[in-house]
């Protein structure tokens, strides 16, 4: 089933032939990937990094999506998914766990979705940043993405 989706520009040009290189830690994750200037070729010793302050992920190893997006003309963004089905299936499933869930996390969770060379990335997050990665987080990822 094709789910609709909302496309969010982002502040620069993804590379799409880049892979994805994710951290995570509890209540954040990072996702890492090349970027490109505006001739179409890569930046050397630059990656894009979105944050996004989350309580669930999922990597998905396809590269055709389950989603539809609105008409857009960015180089580059993050997918928004309203009415999520995976977001109500999680949501109802820590509350089976957890019955009290809500009453020790106040967060309103939305999700997004990464799109990658050969894969994709899920998230629950509150919402996220996006910028340029800083000289450590280049240092530890760009190995990944050669």
């Amino acid at each position: 089933m094709i789910q609709s989706a909302t496309a969010i520009q982002l502040p620069f040009w993804q590379d799409p032939q880049s892979p994805l290189t994710v951290a995570l830690c509890k209540g954040s994750c990072q996702v890492f990937f090349g970027i490109l200037d505006e001739a179409d070729d890569e930046i050397a010793d630059s990656l894009g990094k979105i944050t996004f302050r989350c309580w669930a992920t999922r990597t998905v190893g396809m590269d055709l999506l389950p989603y539809s997006t609105n008409e857009h003309t960015f180089h580059s963004f993050v997918l928004e998914v309203p009415n999520s089905p995976l977001l109500s299936a999680l949501s109802q499933t820590r509350l089976n766990i957890y019955p009290k869930w809500k009453d020790w996390d106040k967060s309103i969770y939305h999700h997004y979705v990464v799109v990658g060379a050969d894969s994709y990335l899920e998230v629950l997050a509150e919402g996220f940043t996006a910028e340029l990665a800083t000289a450590e987080e280049l240092q530890r990822y760009s190995f990944l993405h050669e």
